[in-house]
């Protein structure tokens, strides 16, 4: 991507948001053609496989980045005046991976990522960060799927379990999940029983202390943990 989405990507891909740094044109490795860089380091380097009217690189073709001299990661796609633009691909050498649109050098409109611990993000984009409707599936099966803002579940939308049990959660912009009762429970009677027949059962005690309290442990847990942890 112009360096500013291919040197922007790997610092912003993540969980927690990375600050931006002021956006300033680099030099393309061995060659007098220039990128954009969203995300300075004295140690980055970048090459450029295709061609570079004007002295920025334009076109199709592969950006990849080093740091230290070691490949890091590249993006595969057309370049205009050094900034990515359209469809792209980027891999990076820990094995994560991003296929979708950019705009301006950065990920805008409808993306997937995939991390290399397995797990996906597919949905919407804004300026590099998650933002909109997605779903993020983690390697148990479960995956939360509903409203983003800034790479955070806002708490619009329901986790999925492995085995199709659905759950409302809460979820503040910190991304700390308080979990809501399963969606998918029987519904009640509408007769109202005599008191004689009357269900002496005790109501639903409150939620128990000690569930996960993070996104990422509650996505984690096994389909018979979530059931008993949200009864």
């Amino acid at each position: 991507m112009s360096a500013r989405a291919a040197l922007l990507l790997p610092c912003l891909l993540t969980f927690l948001p990375a600050s931006a740094l002021a956006e300033r044109a680099v030099t393309v490795d061995g060659s007098d053609c220039r990128v954009w860089d969203q995300y300075p380091d004295r140690r980055k380097t970048v090459r450029w496989s295709g061609a570079c009217p004007d002295g920025w690189a334009s076109g199709p073709g592969v950006l990849s980045w080093f740091h230290g001299g070691r490949y890091d990661g590249q993006v595969e796609g057309t370049l205009v005046d050094g900034r990515m633009e359209g469809q792209g691909r980027v891999t990076w050498r820990d094995g994560r991976r991003l296929d979708g649109n950019f705009s301006n050098g950065l990920v805008s409109g409808q993306a997937t990522h995939v991390w290399a611990d397995g797990r996906v993000y597919e949905g919407e984009w804004q300026d590099d960060r998650r933002t909109g409707f997605g779903t993020l599936t983690f390697p148990s099966g479960n995956k939360y799927v509903g409203r983003f803002q800034r790479n955070r579940p806002t708490g619009e939308g329901e986790f999925v379990t492995a085995d199709g049990r659905r759950y409302r959660p809460q979820i503040d912009a910190r991304g700390t999940v308080g979990a809501g009762a399963p969606l998918d429970r029987p519904p009640q009677s509408a007769s109202i029983p005599a008191a004689a027949d009357a269900d002496p059962s005790p109501p639903t005690p409150p939620a128990r202390a000690g569930r996960p309290q993070k996104l990422e442990d509650w996505l984690n847990q096994s389909d018979r943990l979530l059931r008993d942890r949200s009864r």
